[in-house]
C-alpha cells in the first residue's frame, strides 16, 4: 500500500524523464498498476491462509460443542440416579434414626458437583458460541475483501487504482480487529476453563477416584 502511495503521489511532470529511463515501456500509472496486482496477489494468499485457520478453529470449536453435549448427557443421568437413590435411602426408617449420614453426605457432594458441570456446560456454551461467532465474522470480512478485490464495476469501466487502495485498507484494519477478536475469546474461554473454581473440583474428584 506504501508503495503504491508513493507511485501515486509522483507528478507526472516532475522527474518525468526519469521514470521514462527506470520505465522505458511503461508510464507511471502502469507501474502502480502492476504494483497494486502484486499486492493484491500477496493479500488474496494471506486471506486464504487465514480461512484455513479460521476453518480449523471452527471444527475444533464444533468438537468442544459435541463433547459438552456427552458430557451434559451422562451430568443428567447421573443426577437422575444419584437423586433416585437418595430418595429411597430417605424411605429408610435407619436414615429417619440419624443413620447414613456419610452416605447422604456423598450423595449431596455429588449432586452438588453434578449442578456445577450442568452450571459450567451453559457458561461454556456461551463462550463456544461467542467464539463461533466472532470467527465467522472474521470469515466473512475475509470473503467480502476477496470479492471486493475482485469485483468489476457494472459499467465495465476500470475501477480507479486508489478507490481499489482505501477500500482494502479497510478491508485489512476489519480482519486484524476480527482476528484480534476471536483470538480474545478463544483466549479467555481457554483461561476461565482453567481457573474455573467448578473445574478445579471436578478434576479433583476425577483425580479422587482414580487414586
Amino acid at each position: 500500500m506504501a508503495t503504491i502511495s508513493k507511485a501515486q503521489l509522483s507528478s507526472p511532470s516532475f522527474g518525468s524523464e526519469v521514470v521514462a529511463y527506470v520505465f522505458p515501456d511503461s508510464t507511471v500509472e502502469k507501474v502502480v498498476l502492476r504494483t497494486f496486482a502484486e499486492a493484491m496477489q500477496t493479500l488474496s494468499t494471506v486471506v486464504e491462509r487465514l480461512i484455513l485457520l479460521a476453518e480449523v478453529e471452527l471444527a475444533n470449536l464444533e468438537r468442544l460443542e459435541e463433547h459438552l453435549s456427552v458430557l451434559y448427557e451422562i451430568v443428567v443421568r447421573e443426577n437422575f440416579t444419584i437423586s433416585s437413590t437418595k430418595a429411597e435411602l430417605f424411605g429408610d426408617i435407619w436414615t429417619w434414626l440419624g443413620g447414613n449420614r456419610s452416605i447422604l453426605k456423598g450423595y449431596d457432594e455429588h449432586l452438588t458437583l453434578l449442578s456445577g458441570v450442568a452450571d459450567y456446560r451453559k457458561r461454556a456454551l456461551i463462550q463456544v458460541i461467542s467464539s463461533l461467532q466472532a470467527l465467522r465474522a472474521l470469515s466473512n470480512d475475509m470473503e467480502g475483501l476477496r470479492e471486493q478485490m475482485s469485483k468489476p464495476t457494472l459499467s465495465g469501466q476500470t475501477i480507479p487504482v486508489e478507490i481499489h487502495t482505501k477500500s482494502i485498507e479497510l478491508g485489512v484494519r476489519r480482519l486484524k480487529s476480527s482476528r484480534a477478536l476471536a483470538k480474545e475469546k478463544g483466549d479467555a474461554a481457554r483461561q476461565s476453563f482453567l481457573e474455573d473454581e467448578t473445574t478445579q473440583n471436578i478434576f479433583a474428584s476425577l483425580e479422587g477416584y482414580t487414586r
